[in-house]
């Protein structure tokens, strides 16, 4: 899902997909992130949370090294820690690893992770 390069002289920037949930119900939210080479998932949820919306809902403890668990998520279809897998330039989308189960956003209950 990647997009066309970014124009002669602009940054190149990661569009996430980001499937929010409240309750029962549930939507897809595009956010358009600056990208960094070094940047992984989590960095780009964090740019998300203190740049545009405070209220974005997912769990870390470790930042990085995928020590605690707790950032996983579904990357593009294939589950993940946020915190261990590399952004690239395009298009992603992310999501709960169980959207039946999520709470708020990319949440789910402390039994799904441990």
């Amino acid at each position: 899902m990647n997009t066309p390069p970014a124009p002669d002289g602009a940054s190149p920037r990661c569009a996430l997909k980001l499937r929010r949930v409240r309750g029962e119900n549930s939507w897809w939210e595009t956010f358009d992130v600056p990208f960094e080479p070094s940047m992984t998932f989590l960095d780009a949820l964090l740019w998300v949370r203190a740049e545009v919306d405070p209220n974005l809902g997912f769990d870390y403890a470790c930042i990085t090294n995928n020590t605690c668990k707790l950032c996983q998520a579904r990357i593009d279809g294939t589950p993940g820690y946020l915190c261990a897998v590399r952004a690239t330039p395009g298009e992603h989308t992310i999501e709960p690893v169980d959207v039946d189960r999520a709470t708020f956003d990319l949440f789910l209950p402390r039994d799904d992770v441990f």
